[in-house]
């Protein structure tokens, strides 16, 4: 199955992107994909961990699993080939080339206080609606927005994942505008800490008069 990054073919494959996962997040991930897999046979999963040295402890949880997997150095994402449950990404810098084939993205970090989440706003800007998890110290405000605008899920437990996951894959349409709404959210919202900026300014020039 070939993965592209057009709109028509994004409504013949259901594609999610995990990205970003600290400690806590693949557990979940990998028991959600190993559900999806039997009700949406033609999904297809990646999973691209914040940091690299863990990739090891990663491929043992997926094969306790029995999940198929290949690694993104190995793979041709154009190839037209039967493909692996997962793939798993290891190298840095590859998470464009995967929101902009996905229809749905999870970002880790937002199980566990001690990580405070992962940057959400980046497959929002691909128009692709943003699941993560309840602990976003890092991105409180940008959590806040994308959950207003429907273009984000907060979900506050791991078993949450599977049962948003769902949801999204099985209504392509409320997926597609969900993401528009996320990306929607970063529109609306683009030039705001300059705006903030401005009005400080203003309130010390005030002040100093």
């Amino acid at each position: 199955i070939a993965l592209k990054g057009s709109q028509t073919e994004r409504d013949l494959f259901s594609f999610v992107i995990f990205a970003s996962t600290r400690p806590g997040d693949e557990e979940p991930i990998l028991d959600s994909i190993v559900r999806l897999r039997k009700e949406f046979p033609a999904s297809q999963f990646a999973l691209a961990p914040r940091h690299l040295h863990r990739l090891g402890d990663i491929e043992s949880m997926i094969s306790k699993r029995g999940l198929t997997f290949a690694l993104h150095s190995h793979q041709n994402l154009d190839a037209v080939d039967k493909h692996p449950d997962l793939i798993l990404v290891n190298e840095m810098g590859t998470l464009d080339q995967y929101y902009r084939r996905a229809c749905a993205a999870y970002v880790g970090g937002g199980f566990n206080p001690r990580y405070g989440g992962q940057n959400i706003l980046e497959p929002a800007l691909y128009s692709l609606p943003v699941i993560f998890g309840k602990h976003m110290n890092n991105f409180l405000e940008e959590a806040r927005l994308l959950v207003q605008s429907g273009g984000g899920f907060q979900i506050k437990n791991p078993e949450d994942l599977y049962p948003a996951l769902s949801d999204l894959l099985s209504n392509r349409k409320k997926t597609r505008e969900r993401g528009d709404s996320a990306l929607d959210t970063i529109r609306l919202n683009r030039g705001a800490a300059k705006k903030n900026a401005e009005l400080i300014i203003k309130f010390l020039n005030e002040m100093s008069d």
